[in-house]
């Protein structure tokens, strides 16, 4: 496993079911691999995303993680459940994921403007080299 800055504790299948009962999604198989090696954080190479993203949302407990940030998501807009937080760019913005079996196209969730943008990248081409 590379070395990562500010990565979580290793995640396990429960802490992946219990993410998945509480925010009442299915986590897609891509997150749930990312996550199998990676919990949140950034690659310490600091070499930039080629799509803005900037570091990762980590599973567990806390304001930062991903059962917190979709509760206060569904709280500023209903329209965002199902919707995962899985990543964020430099300016704060959110990158959302659709759950398993979903065709839609992740999102990014512009806080400022209080609107979701559909993206036109795959969920893999948002995760880092190593979780694709």
């Amino acid at each position: 496993m590379d070395d990562w800055h500010e990565e979580g504790a290793p995640v396990d299948a429960a802490l992946l079911a219990a993410t998945e009962r509480a925010i009442g999604t299915v986590l897609p198989a891509p997150l749930r691999e990312f996550w199998a090696r990676h919990n949140g954080g950034w690659p310490e190479d600091d070499e930039p995303h080629p799509l803005g993203v900037h570091g990762y949302v980590p599973l567990g407990e806390g304001p930062t993680c991903v059962v917190a940030l979709h509760a206060d998501l569904v709280d500023a807009d209903p329209d965002l459940a199902g919707l995962i937080p899985f990543a964020y760019d430099a300016g704060g913005n959110t990158f959302l994921a659709p759950g398993a079996g979903a065709d839609d196209r992740p999102v990014l969730w512009l806080h400022q403007e209080g609107a979701a943008v559909a993206l036109d990248h795959p969920l893999a081409a948002l995760l880092p080299p190593d979780a694709r």
